[in-house]
């Protein structure tokens, strides 16, 4: 690397002491790649030259706005205006968004429906499939991402100190207590807490945990998502959840179909219930899924 090149990624490496090492990785990779292709440094390049780069390197909007974002990062550093790259961005991100419309609005025509889902829940169940019957429950109840369901069964709250990082269930008498400590925007929201009556689900988990002890033994750890014990990996979740799910979808397809279906109903209760379930904003969800919200008429 070009020792002013060097000097300007060792000048951003001290700013970034509060960012993640994924935020630091991705920035060096990107810093990297413009770089190598320019030939100087990012605060020396002329606006249209990197706007050049950008589009040399990438035809890919999201990976553009990606290479321009680092971009304004290492001008803004050195205090160099950068009104050409700004506008740049601003046309990613409208052609960002626009592009996830059509893609969203192409899926929805190959997805299931809300109801369909539901049918495969109860099959799930009847077939005795308990493990993806819990796991699609869990997820399409409290609207959960893949990681959220990567947890551990256990009898008694006070197991759940021993490891204050890990999700639970927590079988109690009448009811089970759903316990998320890591999810995706823990820092922002907290842990999160939700208590289930229903009857059906809390006999499946008990059923579970009973089969469980039965097949490994009454001394291991409960793992919703293993094989043999040993606790599914974060890769292997995804594959899992599109094996339980009619037309083998993901994790982000049910969360769509479920905002597509409070959409539809214009139920703004519904909405802001799962906000407060995935952790997330319900400016967030109205952003991301182009929602139009004079849709929710009842917004009390």
């Amino acid at each position: 690397m070009d020792d002013k090149i060097a000097d300007e990624w060792d000048i951003y490496l001290g700013t970034a002491v509060f960012k993640s090492s994924h935020t630091i990785r991705a920035y060096k990779n990107s810093h990297k790649r413009l770089t190598n292709y320019l030939d100087m440094p990012l605060h020396e390049t002329k606006e249209d030259e990197i706007i050049d780069a950008v589009d040399t390197l990438s035809d890919n909007p999201n990976t553009k706005s990606s290479l321009i974002a680092v971009a304004l990062v290492f001008r803004k550093l050195a205090d160099k205006p950068s009104p050409l790259i700004l506008k740049k961005k601003n046309e990613l991100t409208k052609e960002i968004t626009e592009l996830r419309i059509k893609r969203n609005t192409d899926k929805k025509e190959t997805l299931p429906s809300i109801n369909e889902i539901h049918e495969r829940i109860k099959e799930l169940y009847n077939t005795g499939d308990l493990s993806g019957f819990i796991a699609l429950w869990l997820m399409t109840t409290f609207n959960t991402r893949n990681a959220d369901i990567n947890l551990r069964v256990v009898s008694s709250l006070h197991q759940t100190k021993a490891d204050k990082k890990d999700n639970y269930l927590v079988i109690r008498k009448d009811t089970i207590l759903f316990i998320r400590n890591n999810y995706k925007t823990r820092k922002a929201h907290g842990v999160l807490r939700n208590t289930i009556t229903d009857t059906l689900f809390n006999k499946a988990v008990k059923t579970y945990v009973r089969q469980y002890k039965e097949k490994y033994g009454k001394d291991v750890p409960i793992y919703l998502l293993h094989k043999d014990t040993k606790r599914f990996i974060s890769s292997s979740i995804g594959n899992y959840i599109k094996s339980k799910t009619p037309g083998k979808i993901t994790e982000v397809d049910l969360n769509k179909i479920q905002v597509t279906n409070i959409k539809e109903t214009g139920d703004f209760h519904k909405l802001k219930l799962l906000s407060l379930n995935r952790g997330t904003s319900v400016e967030n969800l109205i952003q991301f899924y182009n929602l139009d919200i004079s849709n929710f008429y009842n917004k009390d």
